[in-house]
């Protein structure tokens, strides 16, 4: 994977860095040239993405951390900065899955999203004050506006740490579920909506990039050779499996629509006829909207 961002001399401390988002954060910021921190519990993914920013050839460092535990997430601050000889980024990713409302729940909601995101930035902060680039990252989520039935700790903790201000251009709908509401606010706004037609199962842990592309292409067929097909691209065999999937679509004479921010066209279609863009009538975000997938 290629960035096109520069961290060289950047030290990242990644609070709940051993998975998912959280690991795919630590990678992308080696892979730009960072100094990576990164910790939670299980040592094993620990040592297994240690090892992957170190790859990088980068600093890397891993320290296994109870994020609900304050002088824990304490004596692992001071010792990334001490690994990487400061701090400039500190990343708080870490969540309990507080999604039962139960005090169970409520508990780690509290403890480990939002209290470890405060003890974490207290403990970074006398390091992230001698940097000229200091910044905090607090991972929230699309579930502080809509909530999941059951989740009302994780919804109110991430609607502690996030900011409506800054939802991004692309949010997902919890459920795919449909709103009049939601779709005639997108409209005011100039934003498209879209749905899935499909899904591939690349959420489940253990599942091969060979997998995800097999079950991808048998559904797809399934639907009449079209459709939207919804994919994560924060777990790394999706990663690996979309170029493999893209191969399989050209190879089997599927036509592939791209959707880009305004004023772009896709680079990565080197022909005429390749791609379809068409426009908004409203100037906004995005411009170009997708079509279906058809041989």
């Amino acid at each position: 994977m290629h960035t096109t961002f520069d961290f060289h001399g950047y030290r990242v401390v990644v609070a709940g860095g051993s998975r998912g988002i959280g690991r795919s954060i630590a990678l992308a910021f080696a892979e730009a040239g960072a100094a990576v921190s990164v910790c939670a519990r299980g040592a094993d993914a620990l040592a297994e993405t240690r090892d992957a920013i170190a790859a990088h050839g980068v600093t890397a460092h891993a320290q296994s951390c109870d994020l609900a535990d304050v002088r824990a997430i304490e004596g692992y601050v001071h010792d990334a900065a001490a690994a990487l000889g400061g701090i400039d980024v500190l990343v708080n990713n870490a969540t309990g899955y507080g999604f039962h409302d139960d005090d169970d729940g409520w508990n780690a909601g509290f403890q480990v999203d939002l209290m470890a995101a405060v003890r974490a930035s207290r403990f970074a902060l006398p390091y992230l004050k001698a940097s000229p680039h200091a910044s905090i990252l607090h991972t929230s989520s699309i579930a502080a506006f809509h909530p999941r039935r059951h989740g009302a700790p994780y919804a109110a903790v991430k609607a502690a740490l996030g900011d409506e201000r800054a939802l991004a251009p692309f949010f997902r709908v919890p459920g795919l579920s449909r709103s009049r509401q939601i779709e005639t606010y997108a409209e005011s706004q100039s934003l498209s909506v879209w749905s899935a037609d499909e899904v591939a199962d690349d959420w489940h842990r253990g599942i091969t990039a060979e997998q995800i592309v097999q079950r991808a292409m048998a559904r797809i067929e399934a639907k009449g050779h079209r459709g939207v097909l919804l994919l994560h691209d924060i777990h790394p065999a999706t990663a690996r499996a979309v170029p493999m999937l893209l191969k399989r679509l050209k190879a089997n004479g599927y036509r592939i629509v791209q959707a880009v921010p305004v004023g772009d066209r896709p680079a990565s279609v080197p022909e005429r006829g390749q791609a379809d863009v068409a426009a908004t009538e409203k100037p906004g975000w995005p411009r170009v909207v997708s079509t279906v997938i058809s041989p």
